[in-house]
């Protein structure tokens, strides 16, 4: 196991132990590298130094932008070469692709069936009577807790360069899937 240099707080890093650690002041969350902390701080200052040149909208992370600007540019970089179609995200790729590979690497605890994605597995339990479930009005996606999705929640604050999250948002706890 490799560690980096001492201080206080140990952190885990892809499976490394990471001792110092740089601390947000103003909520106390904790970072392994300097620039995680960095742009944590814009959530506090509200600063947004990434704008799209075509509708003015501004962002505090790149990737966000970058995840904006494909709705303008069209752009789908990833595409599968089982069907050819093509994504704007990777994350979204990597989905569709299970469907050609039988992939089911979200596995249920209670009772061993395995589903393609998160979500599904999510869902799934629900029948079981495993935890509340919380579903995002803009994108359809579910969460297992209210941080969480709350946490999800940020990007639809992006997009819409608001800093307020209207938790209206959120369908109330899904039952009976």
């Amino acid at each position: 196991q490799k560690i980096f240099q001492t201080s206080f707080i140990p952190l885990q890093f892809m499976g490394e132990v990471v001792l110092e650690t740089y601390k947000c002041e103003e909520c106390d969350e904790a970072f392994s590298f300097k620039s995680n902390l960095e742009r944590h701080r814009r959530i506090h200052t509200g600063e947004k130094p990434y704008r799209c040149n075509e509708c003015g909208k501004t962002f505090s992370h790149m990737s966000s932008f970058v995840y904006h600007y494909r709705l303008h540019s069209g752009e789908k970089p990833y595409k599968c070469n089982e069907c050819g179609k093509t994504f704007s995200h990777m994350s979204s790729f990597v989905c569709h692709h299970r469907l050609h590979t039988g992939e089911n690497p979200y596995k249920c605890n209670e009772c061993g069936k395995a589903f393609s994605g998160q979500s599904t597995l999510i869902h799934h339990q629900a029948i079981h009577g495993i935890g509340k479930l919380y579903k995002c009005n803009d994108c359809h996606k579910v969460f297992s807790n209210a941080t969480t999705i709350a946490n999800h929640y940020r990007i639809h604050i992006e997009e819409r360069s608001t800093s307020v999250i209207n938790v209206a948002n959120f369908s109330d706890v899904i039952h009976n899937l």
